[in-house]
């Protein structure tokens, strides 16, 4: 069974990025058997960053909010589905929020290959601006954001056009069952993993006791030339002894 998390920034009461992705959790749940949480604004307490940089410091952020267990969720599952409508060409506030507040994740690329699914819906314009926000967010926590798809109402109507959403959600479908097994870099990843490697590197060698070069140091990243043997050395295979 595959573990899949959505997070849909909206707090809007039927709204069409969820439904979107409803319809391909449903085209997905053919393919596999999936345990799949749906979160929202609306179903999680996510407050503001505070701009203290304790979580650059310290790896963890001071507010008693559900982040925590946001983070959990999202570390622990085969594929994240990550979306939000256009608001003004551009993610929601509530997905900014949650961008803003796991910043850290950035100098850490945190979710080691975890592979994403970026989705939006908007009415007649900025269809693929929110989509590229979310994948250059993401892509900068570590992630490998494989496919963006967004969906729209008006013009075109997508959403309500069955042919159109049965042919999106197969696509979906076959790119998802070729990456999410194990996780994967990309060549945007491994330009981050080179940069942030010579930083580590420095630190480390520089004798200075932070918080990010220790977990590059007991991650054992700073070990590897490149991020995909990274994680075919660390990740994968920890991830094969974990299931015998």
């Amino acid at each position: 069974m595959k573990k899949v998390l959505v997070y849909i920034a909206t707090r809007r009461q039927k709204s069409n990025t969820v439904l979107f992705a409803e319809k391909i959790i449903k085209a997905l749940s053919m393919a596999e058997e999936l345990e799949v949480k749906i979160f929202t604004p609306t179903s999680l307490k996510i407050l503001p960053c505070i701009g203290c940089n304790t979580c650059f410091y310290k790896g963890k952020c001071p507010q008693k909010d559900d982040l925590a267990y946001l983070v959990q969720e999202m570390e622990s599952s085969d594929l994240l589905i990550l979306g939000s409508p256009v608001y003004l060409h551009d993610v929601t506030g509530d997905f900014t929020i949650l961008a803003n507040r796991l910043a850290y994740w950035s100098h850490l690329l945190k979710l080691q290959g975890k592979n994403v699914l970026a989705i939006s819906t908007c009415s007649s314009n900025g269809h693929l601006s929110v989509v590229k926000e979310i994948y250059k967010i993401f892509t900068f926590f570590g992630a490998n954001v494989f496919l963006v798809a967004n969906a729209a109402e008006d013009y075109p109507n997508q959403l309500n056009n069955e042919e159109w959403m049965q042919k999106t959600c197969r696509k979906v479908v076959e790119k998802t069952l070729k990456v999410w097994d194990h996780p994967h870099s990309n060549k945007r990843l491994e330009q981050q993993f080179k940069g942030y490697k010579n930083i580590m590197m420095a630190r480390v060698g520089n004798g200075e006791d932070s918080f990010e070069g220790n977990y590059w140091l007991k991650e054992q990243m700073l070990d590897y030339e490149t991020f995909a043997d990274y994680l075919q050395n660390e990740v994968i295979n920890k991830e094969r002894v974990n299931r015998v």
